[in-house]
């Protein structure tokens, strides 16, 4: 017996069949399904890193600002960079504190890389 006969004008399925096709139709909307998640996923992956971007400028603004608005910032980190022993102890530690957070901006945008 064929699964789809004609007879008297009508068509007629067995549940063979009927079922052949549900499962058909359930495959394919979940290929369709995971297609889209996977479209969703790389869209959120891509706008995370662009966040990610946008904080990696700000803090590169604000360690620029900090040295623009502060001589005697930008004259100690340039001391220290090319003589740490003139430095006295507060200024070490300030410059310290300064090198970190330009250490770890350094290491965001490798990150991010």
């Amino acid at each position: 017996m064929l699964p789809v006969e004609f007879s008297s004008g009508a068509w007629k399925m067995n549940w063979d069949a009927l079922g052949a096709i549900a499962e058909l139709l359930s495959a394919v909307g979940v290929i369709i399904t995971l297609a889209y998640l996977a479209i969703q996923i790389k869209n959120g992956a891509r706008q995370s890193r662009g966040q990610a971007f946008v904080s990696l400028q700000q803090k590169t603004h604000a360690i620029v600002s900090e040295l623009r608005q502060s001589p005697e910032l930008y004259e100690m980190v340039l001391r220290g960079g090319t003589d740490w022993d003139s430095l006295n102890d507060q200024e070490k530690s300030m410059a310290h504190l300064w090198n970190m957070d330009e250490a770890q901006l350094y290491e965001t945008a490798w990150v991010l890389w």
